[in-house]
């Protein structure tokens, strides 16, 4: 604002200041008339200089680059818990693979601390639907006490039982029973 109010200012000066000389050539004197010379004066008006272009991306889009980075790091993360374990008949002791499962579950948890998680008990068919929804429960007991001593906060987690009620595979064979002793995972933020 400074330059161009100075610039207006100097315009408007000098606007005057040849007014009012051009209204004193014009006065007559008595006699001859006389010659009136009137200098100019040069007046140099810079242009404001041109705003320097922004050198990068501003404040507020790095901070939704950030924010959108953030937020796919938290999809990937969640994509990566929902990966199931699996079960013996009539068992809830972890297997070594769920463990190693539930190891990197619980990294993950750990890096990501806005994540909760539900996690799900289920059962093949066999048994009867009291017995299994029991047995749900303690296959997603079992998965929240790992995690929990790989020091994941329990409150963070919570469990259900589904029993028998959601099997993966409907068929009634050993591939498919095998399939629906599981526990699973539903992370949210």
């Amino acid at each position: 604002m400074g330059r161009r109010f100075l610039f207006w200012v100097l315009l408007l000066t000098a606007w005057a200041a040849a007014a009012a000389l051009a209204g004193c050539a014009k006065k007559e004197t008595g006699g001859a008339p006389q010659a009136v010379v009137i200098e100019e004066q040069e007046v140099k008006v810079q242009a404001p200089p041109p705003a320097p272009e922004p050198a990068g991306p501003g404040e507020d889009e790095l901070r939704q680059r950030r924010l959108a980075e953030e937020r796919r790091a938290l999809e990937q993360a969640a994509e990566a818990l929902k990966e199931k374990i699996h079960f013996d008949f009539d068992r809830y002791e972890l297997k070594p693979e769920a463990r190693a499962v539930l190891e990197a579950k619980a990294d993950i948890l750990k890096r990501f601390p806005q994540i909760t998680v539900l996690i799900e008990g289920h059962c093949d068919e066999w048994g009867t639907r009291e017995y299994n929804m029991a047995l749900g429960e303690r296959r997603a007991w079992a998965a929240k006490e790992f995690l929990t001593i790989s020091g994941v906060e329990a409150g963070r987690m919570s469990t259900v039982s589904y029993g028998e009620e959601e099997p993966l595979d409907k068929a009634h064979n050993r591939a498919a029973w095998a399939l629906n002793r599981r526990d699973e995972f539903r992370p949210s933020f």
